[in-house]
């Protein structure tokens, strides 16, 4: 499969981008004329999408981000989120440097200097390494949401067509995360690097076949930015109240957002995954809960199904 340069950017950032390369600021400028056309003969993208982000400069044959600096990253909030942000972007496997606007117009040689050292670095490292260096955390017993025990299946819901790889019954994780992980950005990425091995070996062997789903929610965002947005929130014994106003946000939060998110990381952790929705191919039936709803987990009447792909699925509203 062809890798996406893009980690899962949607219309919207692509937009964005597009706004942005027509007014580039005087620093941007400088460095795109010196290295749209370069001595490493490498392609560099300007404003290139990438997830959520809008990268200065990117070249996917090496995976390098170059990122400049205005003033505005001189404050406290803008360096927090500048820092949030280079984590994401290693998360991905990507290799960020980053430059101020005054380097790029007073000492442009140096700046190429310091491109030229990193990319010559880059390019002695055959495969750059990913986040933890290239090395995930072993699960011997992966948690489940059944308290640890994995259904056996005699014919796989997806994949193959049914058939298994090797003898054997195919084996389904279902596993779902909860604000605690969604919330704390470096246990997410420790727990989506885990979720990626799981069943990684089994692919390449003849042992029985391994499926997987991950279930995820949206943490604390979707209540923020119902905040922001002053749209009031009801809570019920700790369960949201999901009208029309609050089911747009949780749509953008849990179906966009966070879900693009988790499907690009779990892409560059070699996991080929498709975020969905119970609403895709009527994968979740359901029906509004009356007061005396006593919980209960939700049936998949028509597990999607096909090409071995792996399905992520946010929690559907209340």
């Amino acid at each position: 499969m062809k890798e996406n340069m893009f980690y899962g950017a949607t219309p919207l950032i692509f937009q964005r981008a597009d706004e942005l390369r027509s007014r580039m600021t005087a620093a941007e400028e400088i460095l795109w004329n010196a290295i749209h056309i370069n001595e490493w003969h490498l392609k560099f993208r300007r404003q290139h999408p990438i997830a959520s982000y809008i990268t200065d400069f990117y070249c996917h044959a090496i995976k390098l981000v170059i990122e400049i600096d205005g003033e505005i990253h001189d404050s406290v909030d803008a360096k927090k989120n500048d820092d949030e942000r280079e984590l994401h972007l290693k998360d991905l496997g990507l290799t960020v440097i980053r430059f101020k606007n005054s380097e790029i117009i007073t000492d442009k040689k140096n700046v190429l200097i310091k491109i030229g050292q990193t990319i010559k670095g880059l390019q002695s490292t055959p495969n750059p390494p990913l986040g933890d260096g290239g090395r995930s955390k072993d699960l011997p017993n992966p948690p489940l949401g059944d308290g640890g025990k994995s259904k056996d299946l005699p014919n796989p819901p997806l994949g193959d067509g049914g058939k298994g790889k090797g003898k054997g019954k195919t084996t389904l994780y279902i596993i779902k995360i909860g604000g605690n992980i969604i919330d704390d950005t470096e246990k997410l990425s420790a727990f989506l690097k885990d979720f990626a091995s799981i069943g990684s070996q089994s692919s390449q062997s003849l042992e029985p076949a391994i499926r997987k789903i991950l279930v995820h929610g949206g943490g604390k965002l979707a209540t923020q930015l119902a905040e922001e947005l002053k749209i009031p929130q009801q809570l019920v014994n700790g369960r949201r109240i999901t009208d029309a106003a609050t089911l747009k946000i949780v749509t953008m939060v849990y179906a966009g957002y966070i879900n693009k998110n988790i499907v690009a990381v779990l892409q560059a952790n070699g996991c080929n995954a498709i975020g969905i929705t119970g609403a895709d191919a009527n994968a979740i039936q359901a029906h509004k809960r009356t007061p005396s709803w006593d919980g209960g987990m939700p049936e998949f009447p028509n597990p999607p199904s096909g090409d071995g792909n792996i399905p992520e699925f946010p929690n559907p509203p209340s």
